[in-house]
Formats: structure tokens, sequence, C-alpha cells
């Protein structure tokens, strides 16, 4: 499994909470909501994308009148909403720190109206992040630092938010066309060959930004690329990739805030992992199968699905 080979390669990790600034923070709280939320950038703003268990006993019509200020969907036992958080001091902040080159955020937490951020990065960006904790450190609402600290972390912080809500992993294989692979042109192919893994941080536009995990040296020093650590050989850089796009695009269409996604290049052989919520299993299963459709020249393949705890 991909999750296997990235686990241990950032080499510190950190978690914070903090209030909420958006109103969803008042029903949430009322409602003792326990959610998973992800961030995207858009052209029209920041979004935050929160998928949330209700309670066994919850009653859609005694809170239809205060849910009605959001964009919210009721699916069973589970809400999922759509947030504007464009203004949000704690959102911008945390922008700011996935655009260090290392930072990668593994999942965001709501429990009532408090929102538990869980991250990794290199030592190398040390002193960046910790900067940047103390500079927002004043307009964060009761900011706590609940962890920082070297060691390796990402299965760790996803078993950790596993206990608090049901997550899986979805392995996918397939197989790069011709038409997709641009040996030549491609600041991927020509920085790094065909034979790399990469951890993804965040969409803007079009352009993927990612942590490259390379196993021997690069073959070319890009202008896009960003060194982290290169006696390491691992580097921050941009990409594209239309099959990764849509996944993305259609998880947030369908209101899906899926956590970590990491990739596999070997040869022509295209291999992707995501973390989705388990709320969302029936509704995440149907993107899939509609990928397979939409890039039948791909050849994609179902490798894995599982719960979290058992990847």
């Amino acid at each position: 499994m991909i999750i296997n080979e990235i686990d241990e390669k950032l080499d510190m990790r950190g978690k914070l909470s903090f209030s909420l600034d958006n109103p969803f923070a008042n029903v949430s709280k009322e409602l003792s909501l326990i959610s998973l939320a992800r961030m995207r950038r858009r052209k029209e703003g920041k979004i935050l994308i929160v998928n949330s268990l209700l309670s066994p006993g919850f009653e859609q019509d005694s809170f239809a009148e205060k849910l009605k200020p959001f964009d919210s969907k009721l699916e069973g036992q589970s809400l999922s909403t759509i947030l504007d958080v464009s203004g949000s001091a704690c959102f911008n902040f945390l922008w700011s720190l996935i655009e260090i080159p290392s930072a990668i955020i593994d999942g965001i937490l709501l429990r009532g109206e408090r929102v538990i951020v869980y991250f990794r990065f290199h030592r190398s960006d040390h002193s960046k992040i910790s900067s940047l904790i103390s500079t927002h450190s004043e307009t964060l609402p009761d900011l706590s630092v609940d962890e920082f600290k070297r060691g390796s972390g990402l299965k760790d912080h996803l078993h950790e938010i596993s206990k608090e809500v049901p997550i899986y992993y979805f392995e996918i294989g397939s197989e790069v066309p011709p038409s997709s692979m641009d040996i030549r042109n491609d600041p991927v192919i020509t920085t790094f060959g065909n034979y790399w893994t990469r951890e993804t941080k965040y969409l803007v536009g079009d352009q993927f930004h990612a942590v490259y995990y390379e196993k021997q040296k690069i073959i070319n020093h890009d202008a896009k690329l960003t060194d982290i650590s290169p006696q390491e050989n691992m580097f921050e850089m941009i990409f594209s990739n239309p099959l990764m796009k849509y996944y993305f695009d259609e998880a947030t269409d369908r209101s899906i805030s899926f956590l970590g996604v990491g990739h596999r290049l070997s040869g022509r052989r295209f291999s992707f992992y995501l973390i989705v919520p388990g709320m969302h299993l029936s509704n995440f299963t149907k993107l899939v199968f509609a990928s397979f459709k939409k890039f039948k020249d791909w050849k994609l393949l179902l490798d894995f699905a599982t719960p979290l705890d058992q990847a």
C-alpha cells in the first residue's frame, strides 16, 4: 500500500485546536456534531466542506430553521455543509500553513465548535511553522498547541481521527495513457523521471501542489521545484493531472471531504490512494466507478478498499 511508503517520510508532526470563527460553530455546538472537513480554494473564494455525524436522536424539523443559512444537505445520519471561509482568520492561517513547502494537513476535525488540525512537516521548515503559529496566535480563538514534536505520524494521526469518525482507505491502480505522459515536456517527468511517490497538498485552479519523495537523485532542477531536503531527495513541486482534478472536483460537487491523497508512478503504472469519511462511503464508491467509465484509457482498477485501521 502506498500509505505505508509515505507514513514515515516527514519527520515532524503537530496538532492544533482553536474555536471556529464561523456562525456554523453555534449549530455544531448545539447539535454536538463530530465532523470531518477539507479546505478548497476556488475563484469565488475559500470554502470548507464539512461532513458531520448526527446523533441517533437527531430531529430534522427542530433544527431546520437553524440550518437554513447554510448550504447543508441531510443524508441519513449525516449532514454535509459547504461553508464560505474566505474571511476566516482560522482558515487563512491554515492556508498559510500548507503554503510552507513540506507542510501537509492530514485531517481537520470539528468537535462541536472546536477545530482540531493534524499536520506533518519536515524539520527544515521547523522555524517557519513555529513562527507562523506565533504570528497568528492572537487571531486564533482559544488556540491550544496539543502536539508539536519530532516523529512521523500520518497513520497515527489517521488512526486517532478514525476513533471519532469512521474513515476508509481506497487505493486505485491505472496505466497512464501515452497521450497523458509527455516525457519531453512534462516538468514532473523531466525532473523526477517515471519512478516517484508524492503526497498532494492542495489544488488551485488546475495546479496541484505536492511533496515528492524520490528514491534517487533528480534528473533536472526545474524552476518550479522547491527544495525541502535535497539530501533526502525530498521536494515540493506543482503538477497537473486530469484524473486527479476530476476526483477533487467531483468530491467537492458531492460534498465529500476526503482526507489524505497520495500517488505513486512506476514506469507507466500510476497508483493513488484517497481517504474518505465512512458516512460518504456509498457516495464515494459511485464516484470511483464513474471515473472508470470517464477515463477508460487509463485502465483503472480498484486495488484496495478497507477501513483505515486495517490499512
